[in-house]
């Protein structure tokens, strides 16, 4: 039984675990995440988005007994008050509006995942005015939301579902780098924000990526 809730639903344990995961890559790329952010910004974006991912799984032990909404929800709205800058308040609307379309859910089939994940990531272009092609987390962002809900609207399986996410995002954010970058600080440099990888569309890329990670 336990295998078949496995493959066919993603299950709030494995949810944690993204959680977790998360929090360990953007660990192990903070450096990486800051340098990227120095060629287009201010240096910071990879302590700022530190900050953010280990107060919630700081804050994991305490949301043991909540549904999956409630547990997004408290997670966007400590990462808000951890962030600094624009990050701070973008990021952590991708979680409470994944919050509010997963209320009361301990498990989610492929399709409510990919609509709570497109939820967020329409949440957060909404507060950030940003589209495709501004060259921000968006373009990593929306291109996985949209593969997904249509992965999954054709019956992918968790995995299937998940994955096309992640190939979606890899694309947008390495295609950040043939962007002029026109939101944010970037968009002072110009055509000199050419050559550059967005650090959130890269951000967004890991952070699916570990999901894939703990599905596999």
């Amino acid at each position: 039984m336990t295998t078949i809730t496995m493959t066919t639903t993603i299950t709030k344990n494995q949810l944690v675990a993204w959680i977790q995961a998360n929090a360990q890559a953007i660990n192990d790329h903070v450096d990486e995440l800051n340098r990227m952010d120095a060629a287009i910004g201010d240096g910071d974006f990879g302590a700022s988005i530190q900050r953010g991912v280990n107060a919630a799984t700081e804050l994991l032990p305490e949301l043991d007994d909540a549904d999956i909404g409630t547990m997004f929800t408290k997670i966007g709205m400590k990462m808000m008050s951890k962030m600094g800058g624009t990050s701070g308040p973008l990021t952590g609307t991708l979680y409470t509006k994944m919050g509010s379309k997963s209320k009361g859910k301990l498990e989610l089939t492929p399709s409510e995942f990919a609509e709570m994940f497109i939820t967020g990531v329409e949440g957060v272009m909404k507060l950030g005015k940003a589209k495709v092609g501004d060259k921000t987390m968006i373009d990593a962002y929306y291109p996985a939301a949209q593969k997904m809900v249509e992965v999954s609207g054709k019956g992918g399986t968790v995995l299937e579902t998940i994955e096309a996410g992640v190939n979606a995002a890899k694309t947008g954010y390495e295609n950040t780098a043939e962007i002029t970058a026109s939101k944010g600080r970037s968009s002072y440099l110009g055509e000199r924000s050419l050559g550059a990888i967005d650090p959130g569309a890269y951000a967004g890329y890991m952070l699916l990526n570990a999901l894939y990670n703990v599905v596999k």
